[in-house]
């Protein structure tokens, strides 16, 4: 695509037509130079560069890169607009690129830029940042606190503060009073050149909000393209510098200014005259980027196309996984991708009767041609409604995981035809095995149960171990929330950043803490929740997931009757780290608690994500006694090294 100002008008009169196959201008004496051949013959050899260019690149393609990246989560805080009666707007554009501190919250980020009031949606100044650490002190505390204030690590300078400057990590601003923190969406560029209209532009780095306080955006995101005339009057450089000679300073001749920024459209706006694609986010999902890499033009791309399917053929370099999903969401947990009133990306309406192929992201090179997804496509199809009965075929089967289990004490119910569980407890048997031992941290169904040792030890049957094989394994996320609520079973909880699901295992009456199972995916902290569908507004604060290392022994009833038919036994557990020689205090107290302490740097571990944790079991050997067998000790609670 040619440049679009036309500059076949006074006072230039560039009549260049690429159809006279004119390639030079001949100057000759005695001859005055026209202005229409001055700019004529720039004309002529830009369209010798354009023919080139197009041979090679695309219209929009980037040459020298200039990458593009994509935010969802572009953190943010949110100030009063005056600071002890002056506008934080004086000083603000000095915030960009220091570290700024909460004096409550002890939270510390770089701020990355600046929007002021009068740009902002809320009508408040709001600092875009990186947040760096969080509270040093709880470590939980992860973003600025509301009405707190704010100090940098620079000495900030105004005007407007007369004659006096803001001390270096003193407060210069406050956050509001509520919902300070916020985060939005964002869609960088970094300096490079791309081809358009046939010139290679350079590109600015530059950072377009896609929103300001919202990160699910939905927008074409890309270069505006805008070709202006600049004479001396809008730029004095164009004036003559000939310092020194009658001519200096004398108005010089016109430039052709073809410059870009980054701007964002709606997903139907596909008036594209002065607009280059690079990417496309819908609902806070980056659907394809255009300017990933280098877009050569299509006959270049036909001759590497041709070659590498002639010696490869066709492959993948990154897989296509393939799975079903439901088109409508039931908001009950059928975990259907689209609501009622939208559509599926094949313009269909959703339905009971429609499901959706869920291809994920992957790479492949068919024919010779690349061929990039980044985020999911969805295809229609029909669910199949005719059904038929056969009996007697075998199946593939495989159970879950299979413990060594001792200290047994009666029998579970086996198959896969009855409603028999076990509960997964995180703590060992007690002295009384109709007891409860620890807390539930899942269940699961028996596929089977042997005796492992050979033959049965009658003198002692603790030191007999077996075998169970356990399926249909669930075990339990504890989610806990900003605020109290109230949820019947099976209420589906969904993480609106993360994706992950879960549905609720026990009813909650006026609580903060959700004990959900069928868990998909991996809740974060600080994330809003979806409940049944609907944006809830509470926060989950804190994660805790259970799996199978945190099982220690196995309890199970037929149908809650606690005596002759219950079932218990101790998980056998392995070794997850050897700590070498330590102390141990005498034990002490109602519980007779002793305290481990060692030099081993790796014990008990960081504190965010220790080796060690509570209800582990720490078995040792006390040298001071002649007795070998080991000793097994439950962990009450993790410390650091006094």
């Amino acid at each position: 695509m040619p440049q679009q100002t036309n500059l076949n008008v006074s006072p230039y009169f560039d009549d260049f037509d690429p159809d006279s196959d004119f390639h030079r201008v001949l100057f000759k004496p005695g001859y005055p130079v026209q202005a229409r051949e001055l700019t004529g013959l720039q004309s002529m050899l830009q369209n010798q560069i354009e023919k080139f260019g197009k041979h090679f690149f695309k219209e929009g393609a980037k040459v020298i890169p200039g990458n593009t990246g994509y935010t969802r989560l572009f953190y943010c805080v949110q100030l009063n607009n005056n600071f002890q009666g002056v506008p934080v707007t004086a000083y603000a554009d000095q915030l960009i690129g220091t570290k700024i501190t909460g004096e409550t919250s002890g939270v510390t980020a770089v701020v990355d830029t600046v929007l002021y009031p009068q740009d902002s949606e809320r009508d408040s100044l709001t600092l875009y940042i990186s947040y760096l650490s969080s509270n040093t002190q709880n470590n939980s505390t992860q973003t600025f606190s509301d009405g707190e204030e704010l100090s940098s690590n620079v000495i900030i300078t105004s005007g407007l503060l007369g004659n006096t400057t803001i001390a270096a990590n003193s407060p210069f601003a406050t956050t509001l009073a509520t919902n300070a923190s916020a985060i939005g969406s964002a869609f960088q560029i970094q300096e490079g050149v791309y081809f358009i209209r046939g010139n290679f532009v350079n590109v600015d780095t530059e950072t377009l909000l896609l929103d300001q306080y919202n990160n699910t955006p939905s927008y074409r995101i890309g270069l505006y393209i805008d070709e202006t005339i600049v004479n001396a009057d809008l730029d004095q450089s164009l004036n003559d510098n000939s310092q020194g000679f009658n001519n200096y300073a004398a108005p010089g001749a016109d430039r052709l200014r073809i410059s870009t920024r980054l701007f964002k459209k709606a997903l139907d706006d596909f008036n594209d005259d002065n607009f280059v694609e690079l990417a496309v986010v819908k609902e806070g999902i980056l659907q394809t980027q255009s300017a990933a890499s280098t877009t050569y033009s299509v006959n270049f791309m036909e001759i590497l196309a041709r070659r590498t399917y002639a010696e490869s053929g066709d492959y993948y370099v990154n897989p296509f996984d393939i799975s079903v999903e439901n088109s409508l969401n039931d908001n009950v947990g059928n975990r259907g991708i689209f609501q009622e009133g939208q559509f599926t990306s094949a313009g269909s309406t959703p339905s009971d009767d429609l499901a959706l192929y869920k291809v994920s992201p992957g790479k492949a090179f068919v024919k010779g041609w690349e061929v990039t997804t980044i985020s999911p496509v969805y295809l229609d199809v029909a669910k199949p409604r005719a059904t038929a009965i056969i009996e007697d075929l075998t199946f593939a089967y495989n159970t879950g995981p299979t413990f060594k289990i001792n200290r047994v004490d009666g029998s579970p119910t086996i198959g896969v035809g009855n409603t028999y569980i076990v509960s997964l407890r995180d703590q060992r048997v007690g002295y009384t095995t109709s007891a409860l031992p620890g807390k539930e941290v899942g269940v699961a169904r028996v596929y089977d149960y042997r005796l492992e040792s050979g033959s049965y030890n009658t003198s002692d049957g603790n030191l007999n171990e077996w075998e169970i094989a356990l399926y249909d394994v669930q075990t339990i996320t504890e989610i806990a929330v900003s605020t109290q609520c109230t949820l019947a079973v099976p209420t589906f909880i969904q993480g609106k950043n993360s994706g992950a699901t879960a549905f609720l295992k026990d009813a909650v009456t006026a609580g903060t803490a959700l004990t959900c199972y069928e868990t998909n995916g991996t809740f974060i902290p600080q994330e809003s929740l979806v409940i049944d569908g609907i944006p809830d507004g509470r926060i989950a604060i804190a994660i805790t997931e259970y799996g199978i290392g945190n099982v220690k022994s196995l309890y199970g009833t037929n149908n809650g009757v606690v005596g002759v038919n219950t079932f218990t036994a101790d998980v056998i557990q392995s070794t997850g780290i050897n700590v070498g020689i330590v102390t141990i205090s005498n034990g002490s107290g109602a519980n007779y608690i002793s305290t481990v302490r060692t030099s081993n740097q790796s014990f008990p571990g960081p504190v965010l994500n220790p080796l060690v944790r509570e209800n582990d079991l720490v078995e040792y050997t006390d040298i001071s006694i002649s007795a070998t067998d080991p000793i097994y000790g439950r962990v009450l609670s993790v410390g650091a090294e006094y």
